[in-house]
């Protein structure tokens, strides 16, 4: 595909300022320039709204910003998707950050069609170091979640098939990418790259997120309700335990 198409990127964030410097450097230091950037902010107080003016005035693409109040991280993302004009949209969150060639790999890959879900390897950090590489194919999705801060997905596929259910505060990735490989299996492409660094320890990897991916999986018919169960009773067994770790 020609490397000329506008790709667009979202990044949520509230009350980033510790790391959003990280995500932004990234996006300086992507090779590939027909970006368009959008940060949807959700009113944050600890000045990550100044360093959000600070690096307008270094992109060299497009760059937009909204701050306001909002409902949750995918109500965030919602909000930065519907602002998008770019043809392939990618997600990153503020703890996150792409790879310098991130952007440019997933130009090159694309090959116009309408419906495409394009990802690649993750790599994890905690504390500063790297604790693994990896890439969970979509054909696993009644297992586990795609690489979600790798993804780039075509904007007709988030007109047509729609966006995140904001009644979800930590699986709705998860959930909208069930969604989509019911209703169009063949669109999904891995791409064989690093594209993304995730930072760990955000919510989905709580026991409330386990709790969240569980009701998901009963939803989509992956689990039967006696195995949904006896799992939400050993993740509240699991967070009780270390709660009384901490007092």
């Amino acid at each position: 595909m020609s490397s000329e198409i506008l790709i667009s990127v979202v990044t949520p964030c509230f009350n980033s300022a510790k790391t959003i410097r990280r995500t932004f450097d990234a996006m300086l230091r992507q090779t590939y320039r027909n970006i368009e950037y959008i940060v949807v902010d959700g009113g944050s107080t600890d000045g990550t709204l100044d360093i959000i003016r600070e690096y307008e005035r270094k992109f060299p693409f497009t760059f937009r910003y909204l701050s306001e109040p909002d409902e949750g991280i995918y109500n965030a993302m919602n909000k930065g998707i519907r602002m998008c004009n770019g043809v392939l949209i990618g997600i990153i969150n503020s703890d996150d950050y792409y790879q310098d060639d991130a952007i440019e790999t997933m130009a090159d890959v694309y090959d116009g069609q309408d419906y495409r879900i394009q990802y690649g390897f993750q790599r994890n950090w905690k504390n500063g170091e790297e604790t693994q590489v990896f890439l969970c194919n979509h054909k696993q999705l009644q297992y586990m979640m795609v690489t979600h801060s790798t993804c780039f997905v075509t904007a007709k596929l988030y007109r047509d098939l729609g966006v995140f259910d904001e009644t979800y505060k930590s699986a709705a990735d998860y959930d909208f990418m069930i969604k989509v490989y019911k209703e169009k299996p063949d669109c999904f492409f891995p791409i064989y790259q690093i594209i993304s660094n995730f930072e760990e320890g955000g919510i989905s990897s709580t026991q409330t997120g386990v709790r969240e991916t569980l009701k998901i999986r009963l939803k989509h018919g992956y689990i039967g309700k006696s195995r949904y169960i006896v799992e939400m009773l050993y993740s509240r067994l699991v967070e009780l335990v270390q709660w009384l770790k901490k007092k």
